[in-house]
């Protein structure tokens, strides 16, 4: 017989003090400083709950499907020809795709230098190089989640129906869209 259980206290079960401990003590640190990426206003709901999955390791990477138990026919490297595992950190900032679209986009706003290849890292660089202010933040999340998502859906594009688009036409895209 199928029953529910609370796991953080299995011998007690559910108590709204165990779900505020829960709530207080044990969210994941990244998850707590993105809320405002994660849950911007601007952006369509669809791409809210991308970026959730995206913070918390949940999209459908190769890496996150063969750790899930799944049997890949083809093979486990990323999309973007480099050769590498396709992880999320290294998809979203890593990857031969990524990467230049990445520099195209700063170069586009006037800004030079390198960004991080881990996401949690790259998404607070990234959105604290622009002036300070309420507008220029969340144009800056804005715009990095546009970014994200368009790779994502280049990365399906690949994977599904075996069309690329150029890191240029990827760029144009982007800005397009970061007009949600």
């Amino acid at each position: 017989m199928d029953k529910w259980i609370w796991r953080p206290d299995p011998s007690i079960g559910y108590s709204v003090r165990s779900a505020y401990h829960l709530l207080t003590h044990l969210v994941p640190v990244a998850m707590a400083t993105h809320n405002d990426v994660i849950w911007n206003k601007v952006v369509p709901l669809k791409v809210s709950l991308f970026a959730w999955r995206l913070f918390n390791n949940r999209l459908p990477s190769k890496d996150n499907l063969t750790r899930r138990g799944m049997h890949l026919e083809d093979s486990e490297l990323c999309l973007g020809g480099c050769g590498v595992a396709e992880t999320i950190d290294h998809l979203i900032v890593g990857c031969d795709m990524s990467s230049p679209l990445w520099i195209k986009i700063l170069n586009w706003l006037g800004i030079f230098g390198p960004l991080p290849n881990v996401v949690a890292d790259h998404v607070s660089q990234f959105c604290n190089i622009f002036p300070v202010g309420k507008e220029s933040q969340i144009g800056s999340q804005v715009l990095w989640l546009a970014c994200c998502w368009s790779i994502w859906k280049e990365r399906n594009n690949r994977l599904f129906a075996h069309k690329e688009v150029s890191v240029e036409a990827l760029v144009e895209k982007v800005k397009i869209i970061s007009w949600w």
